[in-house]
């Protein structure tokens, strides 16, 4: 078994959840290592009408290059493909351009300069599309809040065919919402468990779903033009990170190889607790795969 072959004892959970990643691009080759993938019925379905005005806004926006950030700079990991910006809060050098306010959740191993908070919901790159970016804001607002009252999301992922490698978002102090659209086929939400050796797959597409960016997570392959929205909070009050026990209830389980992120990149996952403080920079790319 997986368990016995990593040293499930003698391990970190950080540690373990990347060697079952890894095993799952290994998946086939070895049965001995094959990670059990439960996949789930999750998430609520987003009304026809919401969803038609979202894929409305985001067709008719000029999408930003995407650019190659520096392992410091950027909030989880590299960029594959596709493109992406940030609405609402985002982190950056304190003292720096826009970020004047001191981010609250550094941590003692943080980075080197101190981290600043930009507040502003239209970043610069879509500065002469704000009208239109900021009904895209006020249309997820005000449907959030009919589906959970509770929950306020500090910033706003957008991403148009962007993917990237399995990470955690370190930054999130509670957690998120994702929401897929377009005409696609794939792209499903996996996310690890309370079990390092066990991973959900969830439907996201015209689906809200709710997860917990805190635990290892990537989207699988796709085909077509898909679009995501991840909802996320990285200022306020910190929550323990979510369980997933409650989803075994609406779960399947299904081949290993559905759930393959798309490839492995060395740096993907923290080798620290990812209830560690975030060390990235929001303000680049924040490289949420694509959800």
């Amino acid at each position: 078994m997986i368990r016995e072959a990593c040293g499930e004892q003698m391990v970190p959970r950080s540690e373990r959840t990347k060697h079952a990643v890894e095993a799952l691009l290994r998946c086939g080759r070895d049965s001995r290592q094959t990670p059990t993938v439960r996949e789930c019925r999750s998430g609520k379905r987003v009304p026809a009408k919401v969803l038609e005005e979202m894929k409305e806004i985001l067709e008719g926006l000029q999408w930003p290059k995407v650019k190659k950030a520096s392992t410091s700079s950027k909030r989880a990991v590299s960029t594959l493909s596709g493109s992406n910006f940030v609405l609402g809060a985002t982190k950056g050098v304190k003292g720096s351009s826009g970020f004047s306010e001191a981010f609250s959740h550094q941590g003692p191993n943080g980075p080197s300069k101190p981290l600043g908070l930009n507040r502003n919901i239209v970043p610069t790159s879509m500065s002469k599309q704000a009208s239109n970016v900021m009904r895209l804001w006020n249309l997820c607002k005000k449907y959030l809040k009919k589906v959970d009252p509770k929950f306020r999301f500090s910033s706003i992922q957008v991403n148009k065919n962007f993917s990237g490698d399995p990470h955690v978002d370190k930054s999130d102090v509670t957690y998120q919402y994702a929401l897929s659209l377009g005409d696609f086929v794939g792209g499903r939400l996996v996310v690890s468990t309370d079990d390092p050796f066990e991973f959900v797959s969830l439907e996201t597409k015209d689906h809200l779903t709710r997860c917990d960016g805190r635990r290892a997570h990537w989207v699988t392959p796709f085909r077509g033009t898909r679009y995501s929205l991840i909802f996320y909070r990285i200022t306020g009050h910190r929550t323990p990170i979510e369980s997933n026990k409650s989803l075994r209830a609406v779960c399947r389980s299904v081949s290993p190889e559905k759930a393959r992120p798309r490839r492995r990149v060395k740096s993907s996952l923290p080798a620290s607790s990812p209830t560690s403080p975030g060390d990235a920079n929001d303000s680049g790319v924040r490289s949420r795969l694509s959800k």
